[in-house]
């Protein structure tokens, strides 16, 4: 039986708890929830005061830094190969100090995450050089064999919004190890850009927005899918829903024109069918918004 390196099952971990879903009751002020305090634990965003709001110095500077390399050649199918990309904004300029250093924990965090169950130093060349040596030591594990010789990371954050109160960061990963189905996942996550505090839907909408939104965002997703008002979506096999009901996630970002939910790989549908991406456009969800965030600036 073949040893499956550290590096992987950490990622894997990573993943699952990165997008573990929660019940939040609705409140004011939604706390970081428990899955993300144990991810920052001993980090600026663990102590944070989300009632603390620093003076918007308006839209956040950042550069990108990307990193791609390669260990062995691509079209040696015998020997394979090791590739990893790196993608991720470094912020120049935001509105303090403080709110800078938590919106880069959790990119580091993400970005660096590995072995141990630890985060290494936010140094790509040395993550890249830990990411090669798993593969050379996964690689002569399986010596006697050909299998799974061709891994692929990716792990890109984007900046998808920006203005003088929120933040929307893009967290993608795509991971490939030869074997019948390569992972990928993309999560949304809001910060106030005036406190570094994470917003959940709680915050963005009015107490009691739940039915409201859903019963708009199910009209649209119908729409979406070409299905009839009166379509039974239980009766459709390649939606995955709670009691055949439709119901949102809470894999949310904040862009231009409203708010878009976004459904992973085999979380709506069958893997086969891919992502869903749900668009509810701000005029359709008006009424129901936090005033303290929208309308958006411009």
């Amino acid at each position: 039986m073949k040893n499956i390196p550290f590096y992987l099952v950490v990622l894997v971990m990573l993943i699952a708890c990165w997008s573990c879903k929660k019940d939040v009751p609705p409140k004011e002020n939604s706390d970081f929830s428990p899955d993300t305090i144990n991810i920052l634990k001993g980090g600026p965003a663990a102590n944070i005061d989300r009632n603390k709001k620093y003076p918007a110095k308006g839209f956040a500077e950042y550069k990108i830094t990307s990193v791609k390399k390669t260990y062995g050649n691509e079209k040696d199918s015998k020997n394979g190969y090791a590739s990893i990309e790196l993608e991720y904004p470094v912020f120049k300029n935001i509105t303090s100090k403080e709110v800078g250093d938590i919106i880069k924990y959790y990119i580091d965090k993400y970005i660096f995450y590995t072995v141990k169950g630890k985060s290494a130093a936010p140094d790509p060349e040395k993550y890249v050089e830990q990411y090669f040596n798993d593969y050379k030591e996964y690689k002569k594990d399986c010596k006697d064999t050909t299998e799974f010789f061709q891994w692929e990371l990716k792990k890109n954050v984007t900046v998808d919004f920006c203005n003088d109160k929120l933040i929307c960061l893009g967290f993608y990963i795509y991971h490939d190890i030869g074997e019948m189905h390569f992972n990928t996942e993309l999560e949304y996550k809001v910060f106030d850009i005036r406190s570094g505090a994470e917003i959940t839907l709680n915050d963005i909408f009015k107490y009691g927005y739940e039915n409201k939104l859903n019963t708009i965002a199910e009209r649209l997703f119908r729409k979406l899918k070409n299905l009839s008002k009166d379509a039974d979506m239980s009766e459709t096999e390649w939606f995955y829903l709670t009691d055949g009901k439709f119901e949102l996630n809470d894999n949310y970002a904040v862009t231009d024109k409203g708010i878009v939910f976004y459904y992973n790989r085999g979380e709506m549908a069958s893997w086969s069918d891919g992502t869903t991406k749900l668009l509810i456009p701000y005029n359709e969800i008006k009424n129901l918004l936090n005033s303290d965030y929208f309308p958006l600036s411009k």
